[in-house]
């Protein structure tokens, strides 16, 4: 059940990737999505993929801070249907012209072909779902200003090659914000504040963002001002990260959201529209932090802060195991997320690194050395320095 140290050196040494981040960026990147149990990409439907346990944690992770953004800049959050009628995506024209070749359609109910008009988008963008409701909703200038978000998945039917978590046929994390205004003053001016959110919101995830005006022609669909949020990924890639839009009144005349004005006068609403894409996002923190051992994780992104690793024997086990949950019970009432790797089926080689793999932003190891005196060894994951320390020091929770 124990292999000897020098077993569980070759067997760890035999599993260490062989992929250079520097050299091929792409093959390292899905090797980290399979070995850091992001998202599995053998699903029958291209562009779709499983998202696994780690890596469905961290999509949690990143959307507790933008839904915390959105809810601090005074969006409610709601959550809208999948489906739009085709006689409601034609009242567009413009739109569809953007988006007629990235539609998936539903054009049956069962056996039961439907007719022109009748069949079912799966949603590319929410606006046609969105902004019918928003007419029901403004009546006045009482109403407004209404600010809804949702997080939801899209249908895009790419067609060029596809790339997890960048490039999808379906996306589950898109969290987009819609807001309404009495005047296009109000909604430019809120415009800016969703920049600054969006800034603040990428400070706290650890990514520089660059924010670019798009020209006219690349504008998203009825826009008349487009923000993209851009990064750069490693081979100097660029990728979007995020859009924001000021609609002005275009879906506003389509859909006949009008509201009364002090002076008892009918307007137009202005509509704003944003929002990332939560799969990007951590697309853009594993080709940032990642290295050739795997992933590299912000200590507030990271499921867990800590893992303790326990190196024992059936001699020590017992009283191994005892230090080391009498360590986690101190470090979790220091506020510290901890778990311990008890698999006694694995290696402490192995779990060393499946640790790195993880990116988990500590390791504490334990063996007899330092149940001895009475330490603790840790090794950062961000530089892999190892350092031993006394348990019983005043200053071991600043140190950690």
């Amino acid at each position: 059940m124990f292999q000897n140290e020098q077993q569980t050196k070759n067997k760890t040494e035999d599993q260490k990737v062989t992929i250079d981040k520097n050299i091929d960026f792409w093959k390292w990147f899905l090797w980290i999505l399979q070995e850091a149990r992001i998202v599995d990409t053998n699903y029958s439907v291209k562009g779709s993929y499983v998202w696994l346990d780690w890596g469905y944690k961290l999509f949690k992770k990143i959307y507790a801070f933008a839904q915390e953004a959105y809810i601090q800049s005074g969006h409610n959050q709601m959550q809208f249907p999948t489906l739009i009628k085709e006689s409601t995506f034609l009242k567009e024209t413009d739109f569809i012209r953007n988006f007629e070749n990235d539609v998936f359609w539903v054009d049956r109910e069962g056996s039961k072909k439907l007719a022109k008009g009748e069949r079912l988008a799966l949603r590319p963008t929410s606006e046609l779902i969105i902004y019918p409701m928003f007419a029901r909703w403004i009546r006045s200038w009482r109403d407004m200003p209404l600010k809804v978000f949702q997080n939801v998945s899209i249908f895009r039917c790419e067609t060029n090659e596809t790339r997890p978590l960048i490039r999808n046929r379906e996306t589950i994390g898109f969290i987009e914000g819609h807001s309404a205004f009495q005047s296009k003053k109000e909604a430019l001016a809120f415009l800016e504040s969703i920049g600054k959110t969006y800034s603040i919101l990428f400070e706290k995830l650890g990514i520089p963002v660059k924010f670019i005006e798009v020209p006219k022609w690349d504008q998203f669909a009825g826009s008349t001002k487009t923000i993209d949020g851009y990064v750069i990924l490693p081979g100097s890639k660029s990728m979007e990260l995020f859009t924001t839009a000021y609609l002005g009144t275009t879906f506003s005349k389509i859909f006949n959201i009008e509201y009364l004005d002090q002076h008892k006068k009918k307007q137009f609403v202005h509509l704003l529209c944003y929002g990332p894409s939560i799969d990007r996002i951590l697309a853009t923190i594993i080709a940032y932090y990642g290295d050739n051992k795997g992933l590299v994780l912000l200590p507030d992104i990271s499921p867990i802060d800590m893992i303790i690793i326990p190196i024992f024997n059936r001699k020590n086990k017992s009283i191994i195991m005892q230090y080391s949950n009498e360590i986690k019970k101190q470090l979790i009432s220091f506020g510290f997320k901890v778990e311990i790797d008890d698999n006694e089926l694995t290696t402490p080689g192995m779990k060393f690194y499946q640790s790195e793999k993880l990116g988990i932003p500590l390791r504490i190891e334990i063996g007899q050395k330092e149940l001895a005196n009475n330490e603790i060894t840790i090794t950062r994951r961000d530089t892999l320095q190892k350092e031993t320390l006394n348990w019983q020091s005043q200053s071991i929770q600043a140190h950690i």
